[in-house]
């Protein structure tokens, strides 16, 4: 484990080779269909060809994929996962699944045995919901068209 001054990412003047991580056999829905035999082959793959450095993304619908159900009134009652609610403890509680906890330690690990740093992105710009229902991101609204304005020339 790397502190201060001796990481490699933080030593002024020092170049390192890395890339965008996306397990090979499933692309974005790696954490959902999590096989780590695949991903240790990527990664011993990766550091053999000379790379440093992963970027990674714990996609928010797999870490957090909450759903708030509401009863008479539009109470929030319940936080699930799926038609399964979040387990009881600290984790479910904080609306984060803890499969995928345990998927992204084990993913660490591997990366660690390869000699790979991470950087992960927890926040990426197509994430679509924070709940299910609410707390949207849209495309922004377009623009209302401008009236086109006659072009007049310039009297000579």
């Amino acid at each position: 484990m790397f502190t201060g001054a001796d990481h490699p990412l933080l030593t002024p003047g020092r170049f390192v080779v890395g890339c965008n991580y996306w397990a090979s056999h499933a692309g974005t829905n790696m954490w959902r269909d999590w096989q780590p035999e695949v991903v240790a082959d990527d990664l011993a793959r990766l550091a053999a060809a000379g790379l440093q450095v992963l970027r990674v993304f714990p996609l928010w619908p797999d870490f957090q994929p909450i759903a708030l159900l509401r009863g008479g009134h539009g109470h929030a009652y319940e936080v699930r996962w799926g038609e399964e609610p979040l387990s009881n403890d600290e984790l479910g509680r904080a609306g984060l699944s803890a499969v995928m906890c345990e998927r992204f330690a084990a993913f660490c690990e591997l990366a660690r045995a390869q000699g790979l740093q991470l950087l992960v992105g927890l926040l990426t710009g197509w994430m679509i919901r924070l709940v299910r229902g609410r707390a949207r991101t849209r495309p922004p609204a377009p623009r209302r068209e401008r009236q086109a304005r006659p072009h007049r020339a310039n009297a000579v």
